[in-house]
């Protein structure tokens, strides 16, 4: 078998992450924060798309977990986009 000299080996990248991600620190959540979270997640009588979401984002140290929460602590219930700033 011939080798081909002019062929580089490839680099090993992970294709889960973009570059924002990798060069962008993670975000710490504030205690009260998270348990505000917490207490919006158990309760049932807001809609599980909306606890999940709210789930995902503590999971993740989304920064927009704040917004999310105060929007859902304010009586919006379903949240179907964020206000990017």
């Amino acid at each position: 078998m011939a080798r081909h000299s002019n062929a580089t080996p490839r680099s090993a990248t992970s294709h889960n992450q973009t570059s924002d991600s990798i060069n962008k620190p993670p975000q710490r959540i504030d205690a009260s924060l998270r348990r505000r979270a917490r207490r919006l997640i158990s309760n049932s009588s807001i809609p599980k798309q909306t606890r999940n979401l709210i789930l995902y984002a503590l999971q993740i140290s989304d920064s927009y977990l704040a917004q999310v929460v105060r929007r859902v602590e304010s009586g919006e219930m379903i949240i179907d986009h964020l206000h990017v700033k």
